[in-house]
């Protein structure tokens, strides 16, 4: 039985301990598909999947479950010698709808990548640690660090939401502690931040995974801009509680406009993280200006100050 957190609770033969996981057990009975009570090995998750009925049910298969089943499968096929070709769902022996159409779709997914699993094994690459903090700007500042190393070539980390990878947002070498700014996340929801890490064999593994709920400002705000001092590309942050007429500008010290940003309008109850390649300017000082104007005229007006280095 595996749950939505991706933990695994042993059955029958294990009950009391009465078995060891080191030993290899005979099929215990109690499978149950297609009536036929052996010659088989169930493997249930918790939760309700098909139909999506009522609050207690959930569309999809949560990663960290998922994760656990390819693992288990990956060592039950290699403990019995039972082929990941034979993974299947409990509709294909009997009349339900179990294990749900979502999780029905992803078999075909779940028996490759057990076979890979297979080629490469799980021997672990590292372990890692991973702490989040939101500061009041809506940037996320992720940090990590490698507490045990077994051959870490590479890592990558990546942001996710709602089940679905968003962006890979760093790329590098070694196993060395570090931190990462993501100032690219522009609604109020939950993001999943997870680190990847690649061995010279090409296996690669998730170590650190931590969830980071932003909540959005009240007010129209315009942030301080990053990296600043900067000599190439930053990012120009505010936030819009509603809908209005958006102009983005910036001026040198003489205030004469160097570059027009943003000049439309855009909804709101959300952040907004423009692109700016400050290494088309000179070095110096520089201003970044928002206007918002609303039904009623101006609603905010407010400039910061970039500096731009040769």
């Amino acid at each position: 039985v595996i749950d939505r957190g991706g933990r695994l609770y042993q059955g029958r033969p294990f009950l009391n301990n009465a078995t060891s996981l080191e030993d290899l057990p005979v099929f215990a009975l109690g499978a149950h598909v297609g009536g036929g009570n052996t010659g088989n090995i169930g493997v249930s998750l918790l939760g309700c999947y098909h139909p999506p009925e009522g609050p207690s049910c959930q569309q999809e298969i949560t990663t960290e479950a998922l994760d656990t089943y390819v693992t288990l499968f990956a060592f039950l096929s290699e403990r019995y010698g039972v082929s990941p070709s034979q993974i299947r769902g409990h509709r294909d022996f009997s009349s339900t709808a179990c294990p749900g159409n979502n999780n029905y779709e992803l078999l075909p997914q779940i028996r490759t990548d057990v076979t890979q699993l297979l080629v490469t094994g799980n021997a672990p690459i590292a372990q890692a640690a991973m702490s989040a903090e939101v500061d009041d700007d809506g940037v996320v500042r992720v940090s990590w660090e490698f507490t045990a190393d077994f051959g870490v070539v590479g890592y990558r980390l990546e942001r996710w939401s709602d089940g679905n990878r968003d962006a890979v947002l760093l790329e590098g070498t070694g196993a060395a502690p570090s931190t990462f700014a993501d100032g690219s996340v522009v609604t109020s929801e939950t993001v999943s931040y997870r680190m990847y890490v690649q061995s010279a064999d090409g296996r690669e593994q998730r170590v650190a995974t931590i969830d980071v709920a932003l909540d959005l400002p009240s007010r129209h705000t315009l942030a301080e801009v990053f990296p600043n001092p900067a000599s190439g590309a930053v990012r120009l942050r505010y936030f819009l509680p509603t809908e209005g007429r958006v102009r983005l500008e910036v001026f040198d010290t003489m205030g004469r406009s160097v570059a027009l940003a943003v000049d439309e309008v855009q909804d709101g109850d959300r952040w907004y993280s423009i692109p700016f390649d400050a290494g088309q300017l000179t070095g110096g000082v520089y201003f970044y200006r928002l206007v918002i104007e609303g039904f009623s005229g101006v609603v905010y007006d407010k400039t910061s100050t970039l500096v731009v280095t040769p």
